[in-house]
């Protein structure tokens, strides 16, 4: 994770005001803050999920079911590409 992003994501929660303000005044473009905060963030579902299926697996109708590591691995990669997309879609519809 980038340095300093646990930090302004706790403040953003603490004073988001006091932030806000701050993060206005920040010059970014897209490519920046996908890098540097919406990579990371995006891998931090696919890794807990990937590593919850690993662990854990599932349920189905009762039945207890474990995946192979290389379709968990598959649907993580899957998983943080789609985010990613979503994302930068959602971007250009809120920012042209």
């Amino acid at each position: 994770m980038a340095p300093g992003l646990a930090a302004r994501a706790g403040t953003m929660l603490v004073r988001p005001a006091r932030t806000w303000d701050v993060v206005a005044d920040e010059p970014a473009d897209a490519r920046e803050l996908m890098a540097r905060h919406v990579a990371p963030l995006a891998a931090i579902p696919a890794a807990c999920g990937a590593l919850g299926s690993l662990v854990f697996g599932f349920r189905l109708a009762e039945v207890g079911l474990r995946q192979s590591p290389v379709v968990v691995l598959a649907k993580a990669v899957a998983g943080y590409g789609l985010t990613l997309v979503c994302v930068w879609l959602v971007a250009r519809f809120v920012a042209p």
